[in-house]
């Protein structure tokens, strides 16, 4: 079902994006933003990436733009049974929001046993 992800300055918090993993998965895994051409979204915005859960917690783990007609790929090094992330804007100088609807083929996702 599509919903929509907002990530923008005015939030007080990271917007957090957990993934479950099954158990016999082989890593590493890596998460990737896909944001093809045509999508539903709007704005754009230069964005950091954290590592939530893992042995980097709390730490930067990527910085990409996230706009439409952009993809990017962030490699966890490892697989875990959950990935969690944040995301909060890198700097309001390069865009201060950026909301799309999470859908099949758009958005974030996470691909692991490669």
């Amino acid at each position: 079902m599509p919903y929509s992800v907002s990530i923008n300055t005015a939030q007080t918090a990271q917007v957090e994006v957990g993934f479950q993993i099954p158990d016999d998965a082989v890593g590493p895994c890596t998460l990737m933003i896909s944001l093809p051409a045509g999508c539903t979204m709007s704005g754009g915005a230069q964005i950091n990436i954290y590592d939530l859960d893992g042995p980097a917690a709390g730490e930067v783990v990527g910085t990409t733009i996230f706009q439409e007609g952009t993809a990017a790929t962030i490699n966890s090094f490892a697989c875990r049974s959950q990935m969690c992330f944040g995301f909060e804007v890198a700097s309001a100088a390069d865009g201060t929001a950026v909301e799309f609807l999470q859908e099949q083929g758009v958005g974030l996702s996470i691909t692991y046993d490669c």
